[in-house]
């Protein structure tokens, strides 16, 4: 199971900007979260897994889902 699966899985997605994505359900392409207050469908694929330690594992966006997402706000 990937890191991303298992923080799906854990209800939250730990992001490199230090905050987290409750996810609200996910299905095997896509996880619905609560982005700012609002819950949005975001495709698995735009996540990009970010080491920051040993330990630990972040997840960015990709800029243009990032973009497509501020436009909706």
């Amino acid at each position: 199971m990937s890191e991303l699966q298992k923080q799906i899985d854990n209800g939250s997605i730990h992001t490199n900007q230090n905050f987290f994505l409750d996810v609200e359900t996910q299905t095997s392409k896509a996880v619905k979260v609560n982005y700012y207050g609002k819950p949005q469908w975001v495709p698995k694929s735009v996540f990009i897994e970010v080491k920051l330690e040993k330990n630990l594992i972040v997840f960015g966006m990709k800029q243009w889902f990032i973009n497509k997402l501020q436009k909706q706000l």
